[in-house]
């Protein structure tokens, strides 16, 4: 069976090369036409080429992309004339990608919004001070599906990264670096999220906010959070709201409450929350309400193998379950 090799150009001048003989390239990949875009660009070149690129924010949002397309911003440089708006989707396989290219991140000041997109992947870029640093629609059409946030960098913004379309399903959001929010880190509205190896500290920083401000704030359903570091957070540093969600194995610190779960999921499940690692919390490192929005709870919970390490308040604050407690194996110190 032939082989067939190819490449990309990554941020940074690295070539990705992978070998097609069956199964999808590694995200990221872009498969189909690559587009530049620089400041010392045109809008009215043919974008096709670093030597010949757009010059705006604007262009990209007016392209027809395709499945398999890719638009990657000139690293280093700042891009402030729109918000980058997605309107066209790529799939689960073929994904649309936006990326940098050459040395560094390329910096967008006035965000990214995904309007209806699915199968998009968004890569090694620097988005810092708008209200919502990368956000979907909360109401338009059925939401983003199979959405990939990796190796970003999002600051100094109200909201860092926002899921708001309840129908928002399959994102994955890893390795990427969330800091100083006014509000909370990553709110994640959609089911089946993966939120794994991400840093997300300093988070709800603005006290006109009245409402709960998190590191994560995971509303949907069915979702798994792995392996991050969230530190110096208002409320919680991971705040749960719907059923079977998975978070293990975080470094938890530095804010009021490590771990909380409030129900808002009128259907009850199994939530696991194991060997994190929890410190200098203020009101409790696990936390849950006997009742929210959607009346008393009724949530399963395994809180098990978790170092649980408090300033202040209590090790553990758990209210009555019409499902069940499983707690073993915590060490409090």
């Amino acid at each position: 069976m032939a082989l067939i090799a190819a490449g990309l150009a990554l941020a940074g001048g690295a070539v990705a090369i992978w070998l097609l003989g069956g199964g999808a390239p590694p995200s990221g990949t872009i498969t189909g036409r690559t587009y530049y875009v620089s400041p010392q660009g045109s809008d009215a070149a043919a974008g096709t080429s670093a030597g010949r690129p757009w010059a705006t924010v604007a262009r990209v949002t007016r392209a027809r992309l395709r499945p398999g397309d890719g638009v990657l911003f000139k690293g280093g440089a700042a891009f402030s004339d729109a918000t980058l708006e997605l309107r066209a989707s790529g799939t689960k396989d073929a994904p649309i990608v936006y990326g940098s290219y050459g040395a560094g991140r390329a910096r967008l000041t006035r965000g990214v919004f995904l309007a209806g997109a699915g199968g998009i992947v968004i890569q090694d870029l620097d988005v810092t001070g708008p209200d919502q640093g990368i956000a979907s629609a909360g109401s338009i059409g059925i939401g983003s599906q199979d959405v990939t946030l990796q190796r970003n960098r999002v600051h100094d913004t109200g909201v860092g990264i926002n899921s708001a379309h309840p129908q928002d399903s399959g994102w994955t959001i890893r390795d990427n670096t969330i800091a100083r929010t006014r509000d909370s880190g990553l709110i994640m509205a959609g089911e089946r999220a993966l939120i794994a190896g991400n840093t997300i500290t300093v988070t709800g920083r603005d006290p006109s906010i009245a409402y709960g401000k998190h590191g994560i704030y995971l509303k949907g359903a069915y979702g798994t959070v792995t392996g991050n570091r969230v530190q110096g957070f208002h409320d919680s540093g991971v705040s749960v709201r719907r059923r079977d969600s998975r978070v293990v194995d975080n470094d938890i610190r530095d804010g009021a409450i490590g771990i909380s779960w409030f129900q808002e999921d009128t259907t009850g499940g199994r939530s696991e929350w194991r060997d994190n690692r929890i410190s200098g919390t203020t009101g409790a490192d696990v936390f849950v309400a006997s009742s929210d929005a959607a009346g008393g709870t009724r949530e399963s919970f395994v809180i098990t193998g978790n170092r649980l390490s408090k300033a202040n308040g209590v090790y553990l604050n758990l209210a009555p379950t019409t499902g069940r407690y499983t707690v073993a194996r915590n060490v409090m110190r």
